[in-house]
């Protein structure tokens, strides 16, 4: 039995010194707008003058790795034929790739994997901006400061957004990951549940707001201030907001809506429609 122990635990160790044998890999790229993310990595982007793609991590993994850029979009995946798992942020630091990009601009962000997209601060963004997830990987930006910001969630990932500045944010949730920005400064905002994940507005304002949920997640916003709410509920989730002019809107599901903000307009329907401090 002691003998079995200390195989398994000399072959654990094997597979541990084999990962973690760094490597780095520099590669020529094109100029891109996107990325699309499939695969496990780790990518990390910081506005910079040119396009530059560099990855750390085990050599082993970056050979696995395939980077291109097709269109508009530098395309991050892992080579179909491994079969070897690339590992995520809460596994041992050394033992997992890093991917780092510097765009002028970008536009879009797309995770199909289980890998995550970070962009730090002082990143310039597209008029028209989209970020979407429909695998289990998770989206971080600091600050988006444009026109249009469109997000879509399909997936069991999550996009953490710091401070969205813009005319108008379209957020959208099919799966059960969460949207959440954390300081929102807009003229139009449209947020739409139908999965079972949440979309979070914590703090901000808005000229006026669009709220929609048909499946049994919620929409926070009860600390975004709006001058104009539109609020339905046709499934099991509930809507939190606060509306300061004026409220419209049905409940015909099981969920409610709570609103603060003492609106001096008030057309909803009777049921499901609750007015709280």
């Amino acid at each position: 039995m002691k003998r079995t122990i200390l195989l398994c635990a000399t072959l654990v160790l094997a597979v541990i010194a084999t990962f973690a044998a760094n490597g780095k890999k520099d590669y020529i790229v094109g100029n891109f707008t996107g990325i699309q993310l499939t695969g496990s990595p780790t990518i990390i982007v910081t506005q910079g003058k040119t396009t530059s793609v560099k990855a750390e991590g085990p050599q082993e993994l970056i050979d696995l790795l395939e980077i291109k850029v097709d269109g508009k979009d530098l395309i991050v995946k892992q080579k179909s034929k491994s079969k070897i798992r690339f590992f995520g942020r809460n596994n041992m630091d050394n033992n997992y790739v890093k991917v780092y990009v510097e765009v002028p601009s970008l536009q879009t962000l797309n995770i199909s994997g289980s890998g995550d997209i970070i962009v730090k601060e002082g990143m310039k963004w597209d008029s028209s901006t989209s970020m979407s997830i429909s695998g289990s990987g998770d989206i971080e930006v600091a600050l988006v400061n444009t026109e249009s910001l469109n997000l879509y969630l399909k997936g069991s990932g999550d996009i953490d957004i710091k401070t969205v500045k813009v005319k108008y944010l379209d957020a959208t949730v099919s799966g059960s990951g969460d949207i959440e920005v954390r300081n929102t400064d807009a003229s139009t905002v449209k947020a739409y549940v139908k999965g079972s994940g949440d979309i979070d507005f914590k703090a901000g304002k808005a000229k006026q707001a669009e709220y929609k949920v048909s499946g049994s997640g919620d929409i926070h916003a009860h600390n975004l201030k709006v001058d104009q709410v539109n609020a339905e509920v046709s499934g099991s989730g509930d809507i939190r907001c606060q509306a300061k002019q004026s409220i419209s809107g049905k409940v015909s599901g099981s969920g409610d809506v709570s609103y603060s903000g003492k609106p001096n307009q008030v057309n909803v329907s009777k049921k499901g429609f609750h007015a709280v401090k």
